[in-house]
């Protein structure tokens, strides 16, 4: 149980990194790339659970924008994003990868206001503000 819990703390950790690389190497003049930091993830341990979560989210007046990734799909973008890391793949597992809703705020919507929601509507979930790792490293 512990090396699953490490193993997911990994993947996540690692996933946060190549967030952040990714927004630090974007080119700031790419008005139509969309910014990686204004999302909101929320992680779950079964696909069943990530669609019900976002058929719900579909019609939340405080959601602007979805994105919904099953755990083999995890998987497939995490052996993508380390492909020259053959140590990392070695660790991954397909049961290890959380399915995913990711979720931009509306207009009118606060960030934490809307993370706060979050996290009481998805107990037992892992919801994450992508910027937090941004800002970490630099301004938005």
């Amino acid at each position: 149980m512990k090396v699953r819990v490490v193993i997911v703390a990994a993947i996540l950790g690692a996933a946060a990194a190549v967030t952040t690389v990714l927004l630090l190497n974007r080119d700031s003049t790419d008005t139509a790339a969309p910014r990686l930091c204004l999302e909101i993830d929320i992680f779950f341990k079964a696909d069943a659970d990530m669609t019900r979560a976002a058929d719900r989210l579909k019609t939340d007046p405080d959601v602007t924008k979805l994105v919904v990734e099953t755990k083999q799909q995890s998987f497939e973008r995490y052996k993508q994003l380390f492909a020259n890391q053959p140590e990392l793949l070695k660790l991954a597992r397909l049961e290890a990868m959380p399915a995913r809703v990711g979720l931009e705020p509306a207009h009118n919507m606060n960030r934490q206001a809307l993370i706060d929601k979050l996290k009481p509507m998805f107990p037992g979930e892992t919801v994450q503000d992508s910027c937090e790792y941004v800002d970490r490293v630099g301004p938005r």
